[in-house]
C-alpha cells in the first residue's frame, strides 16, 4: 500500500489525470473554472517523446496507465497500474463528482441549452453482454454564460433520462428530431438548423457529379438553409434587439418561402429518398425550426468547431 497525505494525493491525482481547477470554491463557480479529464486509452502508434517529468502531459495525450507505470518506475517510484487506476476512480468520486454536480446546478439555471445523445459499447459491464448498446447523453450550455459541457451515461435511450437530468430547467432546449425530448416539462424545444441543412447536403452530395451544379431540388433546399446561415453570420456581433429585428425583416420571409417550397416538394419526391427524408424532416420539425425568431438571444447553430464535433 502506498500511503500519502491528502495534499500529496491531490497533487499526484491532478498530475495523473491532468485535472485543472481554477478559481473554484464550494460556494460559487467562477467563470474560468474548468476540468480536464481524459480516459486511459492508447492510440496505437505514437511518436517517441522525451519524458518531461509531468505525467499529465502524457495522460492528456491519452496515454495508458501501464505506460505511466513504466514512466514512474524510471523515476524511482514503484506505482502499479492498479494503484493509479484506483487513484483515478477515487479522485473522480471524491473531488470531480462534486464539481460535476455543481456544474449541473449551474447548467439548469441557464436560459439556452443543447442536448444530444450517441451510442457506445461498454465492455465487461455487469449483467450486460459486450455487444449491448448504451448511450452517452450530452448537455451543453449556450452562449449566455461560461461554457458548460456535461455527459450522462445511461444504458438506454429512454425519454426518462433527459426528463430526469433537466428537471428544474425552464428555457430553450436545442435538440434534433428525437421524440424523447418532447415530454420534458417547462421547456421550449428549438429545432436544429445544422441537422436540417446536413440532410439537404447529404441529398445533394448523393447526386452524380455532373448533376450537382444544376438547380436540382436538393441544391435549392441547401441554398435556403445557406441563406439563413448567411443572415446569422452577418448578425453575429449584433445586439439581441438588433438581431431580433433583423430576423423579422430578413429571416422570416426566407422561412415563409422555404415552407411553401417544402410543401410543394413533399407531393413530388419519393418519401424514402435522401431528398424526401430531408423535406420530411423539415416539415415535421417546422414549429421547432421557427422558434429562433422569437428573440434575439437564441442562435442558429452554425458549423461547429472540430472540438465540439468530437464531443
Amino acid at each position: 500500500n502506498f500511503l500519502v497525505t491528502n495534499t500529496t494525493s491531490t497533487s499526484l491525482f491532478a498530475s495523473i489525470v491532468g485535472c485543472s481547477v481554477r478559481s473554484f470554491s464550494p460556494t460559487g463557480l467562477a467563470p474560468c473554472a474548468s476540468i480536464g479529464l481524459c480516459p486511459a486509452y492508447g492510440r496505437g502508434k505514437e511518436k517517441k517523446k522525451k519524458y518531461s517529468g509531468k505525467p499529465s502531459t502524457y495522460f492528456l495525450s491519452i496515454t495508458p496507465l501501464y505506460r505511466l507505470e513504466e514512466q514512474f518506475a524510471r523515476q524511482g517510484l514503484r506505482l502499479t497500474r492498479q494503484t493509479l487506476a484506483n487513484w483515478v476512480v477515487l479522485g473522480a468520486t471524491r473531488w470531480l463528482e462534486r464539481i460535476y454536480h455543481r456544474l449541473h446546478e449551474e447548467l439548469l439555471k441557464r436560459r439556452y441549452l443543447h442536448a444530444d445523445e450517441t451510442t457506445l459499447q461498454v465492455l465487461h459491464e455487469p449483467g450486460r453482454p459486450a455487444e449491448a448498446t448504451s448511450y452517452m447523453w450530452l448537455y451543453r450550455s449556450g452562449q449566455d454564460g461560461p461554457p458548460i459541457v456535461l455527459f450522462d451515461y445511461q444504458e438506454t435511450r429512454s425519454k426518462e433520462h433527459p426528463k430526469r437530468f433537466l428537471e428544474g430547467f425552464k428555457g430553450y432546449l436545442y435538440v434534433d428530431g428525437y421524440s424523447g425530448y418532447n415530454e420534458i416539462p417547462d421547456v421550449k424545444l428549438v429545432g436544429c438548423w445544422a441537422h436540417a441543412r446536413r440532410k439537404f447536403h447529404e441529398a445533394h452530395t448523393a447526386l452524380p457529379a455532373e448533376e450537382r451544379k444544376k438547380p436540382t431540388a436538393a441544391r435549392i433546399g441547401l441554398e435556403y438553409c445557406n441563406r439563413l446561415f448567411k443572415i446569422e453570420r452577418a448578425l453575429k456581433d449584433a445586439t439581441p434587439e438588433e438581431r431580433h429585428a433583423q430576423r423579422q425583416r430578413l429571416s422570416r420571409p426566407v422561412l415563409d418561402e422555404f415552407l411553401a417550397w417544402l410543401q410543394e416538394q413533399s407531393e413530388q419526391v419519393l418519401p424514402k429518398s435522401a431528398l424526401g427524408q430531408a423535406v420530411s424532416y423539415c416539415l415535421n420539425q417546422w414549429t421547432k425550426l421557427r422558434v429562433f425568431l422569437e428573440d434575439g438571444l437564441s442562435l442558429i447553430p452554425l458549423s461547429e468547431p472540430p472540438r465540439l464535433r468530437r464531443i
